[in-house]
């Protein structure tokens, strides 16, 4: 059964009662009452609560019912009132229905039936009314938006009813038509589009080429509008035969400039050095494959830069890149990101997931810091590329794929397979077309043109004309740079920000402050761990070393990690297993 509420403004307390009796009975609607005694308590009822009705009385001790419906009109118009009185004049129920009462009843001889069928049809009105209004609303919106794109666009256009008179033109349209204009006939005559050929009504194209009053050739096409086979009018387009001739010499333009700047890199990335050359070649020759390809490079060497540049000379370009860090997220999580899942495959899934296998269909899809993968997502990832089809969390239906895979790691995975931490079997899946970046030492030619490349994106983003200095370019020729182009990025962005001059020195660089590269020199309280008396299994002298490198960083695991050259996640993970050890 149907629930509604009425707020009933009533002063007398057994008459509520006696309208909440002869509701009890009504066999559609459950109707639940709430009393105002006062006008100011009905209209603090209303903004408190939700009430499908409203209900008076117009013969209040204290306020008029009349003065409570006009201000119930003017402040809540959207809910239907319904008048209940003992006042038996015309005049009265005529004044309560113009000032907004949806119906009116007489409290004398009030029938239980005729009340509950007074009320309901009184929500039913309401309601209609306001689905009238909501249409009109979106009918008038429509309209507007309508108009708007019709008056933006480059060509004249009008629309014709089913009696072909004028219903709307743009401002392109009456550029060349007299205000009198009544219909299409009208309209072909001004144009002077001959006589005979106006006729053809049978057709839903037809098409002239036209020359409108002052006005340059136009090509002018009437197209009927029948959708669903159903006849709604006629739409006349006007388009100026000169801008088509611009237009088509402007692609013409584009297409040599797309056809001449094909072959080169896309901007960030810089490859002058022999060892970035002879590589980018090697990926040219890859890239004309949907082979899978393993990038190796320690951290900051550009590993995604590069897989970017693999997507874009390879025939895939026009599809997506997507791409995902491996090491950046737990091992549940990765497999929903990668996979997908289905609605209430795990807790939080509260809709269906389109996986990144999915979003990267006709693509490339780009696992970077794939040694950090966990074992059982390992076997999945796996069994995806060799049967190029996946299965979603929770799903057991297969769904076919169709990417390409890129994968990037600086992790020694030659040594993760001996470990048994990576499957063979993946290594070699993935590892295909293996290719290793250089480190930014080795490409010192490449060096100063990458610094200047970030410089310019810095002056772009900060609305400077910074430049380096001389020394400048010294100091970043003879530092080690084991951050490699993150950490050069890092220095330059740095650097741009706090240099007060129009040139960036060596000092401004302030190249002593990057982290070098971690050594027990550096860490004196480790100088002398790896002297050992006798030789032990690898696995114990490893334990030990990271025990005492948190030691020695007071149990800062992100500080222990870059001391020991490790991922954070991978020391996390080895932590949790000597925990579960003991």
């Amino acid at each position: 059964m149907e629930a509604k509420k009425i707020l009933y403004l009533e002063d007398d307390e057994l008459f509520f009662n006696l309208l909440v009796d002869l509701l009890s009975s009504d066999p559609v609607i459950s109707w639940t009452l709430k009393q105002a005694v006062t006008l100011e308590e009905a209209f603090a009822s209303l903004q408190e609560d939700n009430f499908d009705l409203f209900v008076t009385d117009l013969g209040l001790s204290s306020s008029q019912g009349g003065e409570t419906l006009e201000r119930l009109s003017s402040t809540f118009g959207k809910l239907p009132s319904v008048v209940l009185t003992s006042e038996e004049r015309f005049e009265v129920a005529s004044n309560a229905i113009q000032i907004g009462a949806d119906d009116y009843l007489l409290k004398s001889g009030l029938d239980p039936l005729r009340l509950q069928m007074t009320l309901r049809h009184a929500i039913e009105r309401f309601t209609l009314r306001q689905k009238v209004q909501d249409h009109l609303l979106m009918l008038k919106s429509q309209r507007e938006e309508l108009n708007l794109i019709l008056q933006s666009m480059g060509d004249a256009m009008a629309l014709f009813d089913l009696n072909q008179r004028l219903a709307f033109g743009n401002r392109l349209f009456w550029s060349f038509m007299p205000p009198n204009l009544e219909g299409l006939d009208a309209c072909l005559s001004r144009l002077e589009v001959p006589l005979e050929e106006r006729g053809r009504e049978s057709l839903a194209l037809r098409e002239w080429v036209v020359h409108p009053p002052g006005s340059t050739p136009h090509h002018c096409q009437v197209l009927r509008l029948q959708p669903g086979g159903e006849d709604k009018g006629t739409l006349m387009i006007l388009r100026d035969l000169s801008k088509e001739q611009t237009i088509d010499h402007l692609k013409e333009e584009v297409a040599k400039l797309e056809s001449a700047l094909s072959n080169r890199p896309r901007r960030g990335l810089i490859a002058n050095c022999p060892a970035m050359q002879a590589l980018l070649q090697q990926a040219e020759v890859a890239a004309r494959s949907d082979l899978s390809i393993l990038i190796r490079g320690q951290s900051g060497t550009g590993k995604e830069v590069f897989a970017k540049e693999i997507h874009r000379l390879s025939s895939r370009s026009d599809g997506p890149f997507v791409a995902i860090n491996c090491g950046a997220l737990p091992g549940n999580l990765i497999e929903s990101e990668l996979f997908g899942h289905r609605k209430g495959a795990f807790t939080g899934a509260v809709k269906d997931r389109v996986g990144l296998f999915e979003q990267a269909r006709g693509g490339t899809l780009f696992l970077d810091e794939v040694g950090e993968m966990p074992l059982d997502l390992q076997v999945k990832l796996l069994r995806t590329l060799q049967e190029r089809t996946l299965r979603k969390v929770g799903d057991d239906e297969e769904i076919s794929i169709d990417v390409r895979i890129l994968a990037a790691t600086n992790a020694d995975l030659d040594q993760g397979v001996r470990e048994r931490t990576f499957r063979e079997d993946l290594f070699y899946r993935l590892a295909e077309f293996p290719l290793n970046l250089p480190v930014l030492k080795e490409r010192e030619t490449d060096l100063v043109d990458i610094a200047r490349s970030i410089l310019e994106q810095q002056n772009e983003s900060l609305g400077r004309q910074l430049s380096l200095a001389p020394d400048a370019i010294e100091a970043m020729l003879q530092h080690p740079w084991p951050g490699n182009i993150r950490e050069l990025e890092n220095c330059i962005k740095r650097a741009a920000l706090v240099e007060t001059e129009g040139q960036i020195r060596a000092s401004t660089l302030n190249l002593n402050s990057s982290l070098q590269p971690a050594s027990s020199a550096s860490h004196p309280s480790l100088s002398g761990f790896m002297s050992l008396a006798e030789p032990r299994p690898l696995a114990e002298v490893e334990r030990e070393l990271i025990e005492k490198t948190l030691h020695h960083c007071q149990q800062n695991v992100t500080r222990a990690a870059q001391v020991l050259g490790i991922n954070r996640v991978t020391l996390h993970r080895k932590l949790k297993t000597w925990s579960r050890e003991a």
